[in-house]
């Protein structure tokens, strides 16, 4: 394991026991992401080993969850901004798990879409790790959780987290169905990761003046094709690592709140597939399958 540059200022250093897998980490792998992906992985979980000046939070020795590019490795430094201790009792596996899907679902749905107690809130992909985390946030805000997943076995799943309106995410079908729900009003808020037929079919069932939250990397529509629709809709179109780039101290503060909300029992940790470094091959291949729930 070859040493590192030691720490600079505002930096912490981790020696790696678990990295978590996002899809981005796939599309790198394959060639297939749109820009500069960077280094793969972007979370961890595991022990400090140095930190650089200005960081007084956690210390060598502490064990840690981060977001960090590059986390796929033995070390790595990170932000001091974007680490923060494991509450007590969370294995390595669920820290690893549980900052980018927190994070990005609450940056989505508490950050930009403001859910409020009331709101019909869609989900797509809600088996994934994005997506179990943002109904546990929705369903935290007294929102009406919809939701799709490809998979009867999946929907079993979000079934089990309390959600009552369930839809197969792989047919459009879903909107005449939310329609029919909704008296013909739709949902409030979506977050959206689907394209094609099922994205037209996501803007359908957008209430008039309501929010949409695109966290997917096609079928980007403009503000101008979206107000063509809905001139009152709000439409988002989330880059996870350019807001990570761009003010770390916000994102910070959202992990800081999220880990103390685990900590007190409010937001538990998401189920996992584990596979071991000499095994990343699989896991890999297991996601690109689209063959887990939660995270890996």
């Amino acid at each position: 394991m070859r040493p590192l540059a030691a720490p600079g200022a505002g930096e912490v250093e981790i020696a790696v026991h678990a990295s978590g897998l996002n899809f981005k980490d796939v599309l790198n792998a394959l060639g297939m992401y749109p820009g500069d992906a960077g280094p793969l992985g972007g979370e961890c979980a595991g022990v400090v080993t140095r930190v650089g000046s200005g960081i007084e939070h956690v210390r060598a020795g502490d064990r840690v969850m981060a977001v960090a590019r590059g986390a796929v490795a033995s070390q790595v430094t990170a932000r001091g901004s974007l680490v923060r201790p494991l509450p007590g009792g969370m294995t390595m596996q669920e820290g690893a798990a549980f900052p980018i899907a927190y994070l990005t679902a609450h940056f989505c749905l508490d950050h930009l879409a403001q859910v409020r107690p009331g709101d019909k809130v869609l989900v797509h992909a809600a088996a994934g790790g994005v997506g179990m985390a943002a109904v546990r946030l929705a369903q935290r805000a007294g929102a009406e959780v919809f939701a799709t997943a490809g998979a009867p076995w999946k929907r079993e799943l979000v079934r089990a987290l309390g959600v009552r309106h369930l839809f197969d995410s792989r047919t459009p079908a879903f909107a005449d169905e939310i329609m029919a729900i909704t008296g013909g009003r739709g949902v409030d808020v979506v977050l959206n990761s689907l394209a094609g037929d099922m994205l037209d079919a996501s803007f359908r069932v957008l209430a008039p003046g309501g929010r949409f939250v695109e966290i997917g990397k096609r079928g980007i529509r403009t503000a101008g094709q979206v107000a063509a629709q809905d001139a009152a809709a709000r439409y988002f179109v989330v880059d996870w690592g350019e807001t990570e780039a761009n003010d770390p101290a916000l994102v910070g503060g959202m992990l800081e709140q999220l880990v103390a909300e685990s900590a007190s029992g409010r937001l538990p940790p998401l189920p996992r597939h584990v596979f071991s470094a000499n095994d990343a091959s699989r896991a890999f291949r297991f996601m690109a399958q689209a063959r887990h729930a939660g995270r890996i």
